[in-house]
């Protein structure tokens, strides 16, 4: 199990095997120099040094490759490529105090290890500047919106509309759920959203790309938009008791549905995160298209 294990980590994710190797030939060139065996001289510390920076372009290569999307990561990009340079200047010269290429190693080591974890924000808002631009630099050919009114996200699903050939499928919560749970707002909200907004893009936009828009009446916890299996961009809903006495409209409202300044997170394919969150979104859709007709699910658009 744990050598099957081993080799899907090798397999999805290659940096690891070139990283393993290199530390166990760093670790096997420290320990014979302990024992006093000069393999290479007095240049073992060197080697060991330069081993180590190799495995950091490596892993700064992999993920560059894997996970270049937007520019919001032009500049620890710019960072790996000045702290790469200057470290092997530093090794091959040898003319600089110890402590500074140690100082610049952990530098580069630590800009890598931000590049390979998922961007996480506290609010949804970049997150979704974020999907605009990727997909204004990049296309989709499609893309899954799951929201609770999907006003939120309006720029977004433009963007995906416009461009030729894209399909797009959104879930809304069904506006007669969010009654029930006590939030009259959030009920017009999705009614004003698929009838000031989406109705007219599925007409508009259709012969260029297709929308299509269902409402859900399971109560959803879990909003989330995929990009062509490639990006995915993933928060939640939370709610909360809404005291709405001093309110101009919506006075009877009992509960306050939040999601646009809730953490959100952004994930791209090639990584554990985005499978695990590919996991969660695959089980929702599932669900969905497993009860795919009244009461659970209806088209927004009456044709």
């Amino acid at each position: 199990m744990r050598w099957q294990s081993a080799k899907t980590m090798v397999r999805d994710k290659p940096e690891t095997g070139v990283a393993a190797s290199s530390a166990a030939a760093g670790l096997i060139i420290t320990i014979l120099d302990i024992f006093g065996v000069d393999i290479f001289g007095a240049n073992n510390t060197n080697v060991v040094l330069a081993v180590t920076l190799l495995t950091l372009g490596s892993l700064s290569w992999n993920i560059f490759r894997n996970q270049l999307a937007d520019q919001s990561r032009d500049k620890s990009i710019s960072q790996i490529e000045e702290l790469t340079r200057d470290t092997f200047t530093g090794v091959q010269n040898l003319s600089g105090p110890v402590d500074q290429v140690v100082t610049l190693v952990k530098d580069t080591s630590m800009v890598v290890r931000n590049l390979s974890e998922p961007m996480v924000y506290d609010r949804q808002k970049i997150p979704y500047e974020q999907l605009i631009r990727h997909i204004n630099e990049h296309g989709v050919q499609k893309a899954i919106f799951i929201q609770y009114s999907g006003r939120r996200s309006e720029d977004v699903l433009q963007a995906v509309l416009r461009t030729s050939g894209a399909a797009v499928t959104v879930y809304l919560q069904d506006e007669r759920t969010a009654e029930k749970i006590g939030s009259r707002r959030q009920a017009a909200r999705i009614s004003g959203s698929i009838r000031d907004t989406l109705s007219d893009w599925h007409r508009n936009y259709q012969g260029l790309s297709e929308l299509k828009v269902y409402k859900c009446m399971a109560p959803m916890s879990v909003r989330a938009i995929m990009i062509d299996d490639q990006l995915i961009c993933m928060g939640w809903y939370t709610y909360e008791p809404d005291d709405r006495q001093d309110a101009e409209d919506f006075r009877d409202d009992t509960v306050a549905v939040s999601g646009d300044d809730i953490a959100t997170i952004i994930a791209r394919r090639g990584t554990h995160e985005f499978d695990a969150l590919n996991s969660t979104l695959a089980m929702l859709i599932s669900k969905y298209e497993r009860y795919g007709k009244e009461p659970w699910l209806r088209s927004a658009f009456t044709q």
